[in-house]
């Protein structure tokens, strides 16, 4: 890695947006059998609907920012701040990445992608390449840019935005 004078930034590519659409399009394909058909077994599908959205809203839009205090994490319900001298790890386990750090909670993006598809696409996924490069600002400050990221460039939670969807289009199956 070299130095960067602009903060540096890891989201969703190709990939985990095509994830993330097609786990869109599953959860409206489950609402529409939950509200359009009646009652039934399918209501069981309604307990899987929180985990799924949640999936689908960090796999359409996560996001890593690296500035020169530390890191804004993008995460499906909302924007986390962990200063550099605060983080303790950094781990990428399967399609998702774990950021721990003292006296606080695990902050977790549960899913970045489809790691077997990005392995063959790039030789590595993308939670990996981000893993590995916040391991290097976090080990050697010369290399961390030299200002604060801006409001637009720390990211946007969707996930009251993808509720507000879900909860429109479980309006208009209703009224269907």
């Amino acid at each position: 890695m070299t130095p960067t004078r602009e903060p540096r930034r890891w989201s969703a590519g190709a990939v985990s947006r095509a994830v993330g659409v097609f786990l869109l399009l599953f959860n409206a394909g489950c609402l529409w059998l939950l509200l359009h058909d009646g009652a039934g077994l399918n209501w069981f599908l309604l307990l899987g609907l929180p985990g799924a959205v949640n999936m689908t809203v960090c796999a359409l839009s996560w996001r890593v920012t690296a500035d020169a205090h530390g890191l804004w994490i993008t995460g499906p319900w909302r924007v986390h701040r962990i200063a550099w001298d605060e983080l303790t790890a950094v781990r990428a386990d399967g399609d998702a990445l774990r950021f721990s750090a003292k006296g606080r909670p695990t902050v977790n993006l549960p899913i970045t992608g489809f790691r077997a598809l990005e392995h063959r696409r790039h030789g590595t996924s993308g939670a990996e390449r981000a893993r590995d490069e916040i391991r290097a600002l976090h080990a050697y400050p010369d290399l961390r840019p030299p200002r604060d990221a801006s409001a637009r460039e720390q990211g946007f939670a969707l996930g009251p935005v993808i509720a507000v969807l879900i909860a429109a289009w479980s309006a208009l199956v209703l009224l269907l």
